[in-house]
């Protein structure tokens, strides 16, 4: 079953995700150097597509397009990261880490989000009136990133 989420955000989005996977590790390597990594996982969301229907003197209306709600889902997302870093100790507890960092690795491009509504011209109706296409993108997951650092504890 799947529920309309409530709240202010920047769009509406449906709770169902049967699966979901996280997992992380930090092995401590010679000469004090620590590599961690993590990896997430999840089915796909829903991707409920809407009809915004005419209500006359009560404005536009939001329709269901596809039932169940959960007929179309995203693709599932997995995500990938790793950490190397060295901590530097100096005398009376001050250190300096550095670290390199490396986020999506599989540099996965998943959809997260798609404009939702049939009206759009990126959706059409075909002959049996059922809707086919997909709504413009508006989010995917961030490309993959490199990040150094160095943070100094006193």
């Amino acid at each position: 079953m799947s529920f309309l989420s409530g709240g202010s955000g920047k769009a509406s989005f449906y709770t169902n995700v049967p699966w979901q996977l996280y997992a992380n590790g930090l092995y401590q390597m010679p000469w004090g150097l620590d590599l961690s990594a993590s990896f997430f996982a999840k089915r796909g969301g829903v991707y409920p597509v809407s009809l915004r229907l005419s209500g006359g003197g009560d404005g536009t209306n939001n329709a269901l397009a596809t039932i169940p709600v959960d007929s179309l889902r995203y693709d599932n997302v997995y995500d990938a990261d790793l950490r190397l870093a060295k901590t530097l100790k100096f005398g009376h507890g001050a250190g300096l880490t550095l670290s390199a960092e490396w986020f999506n690795v599989f540099n996965n491009n998943v959809v997260l989000s798609r404009y939702r509504y049939a009206n759009s011209s990126s959706f059409t109706n075909t002959s049996q009136g059922a809707i086919s296409g997909e709504g413009r993108v508006e989010e995917i997951l961030a490309p993959s990133v490199f990040r150094f650092g160095a943070r100094f504890q006193f």
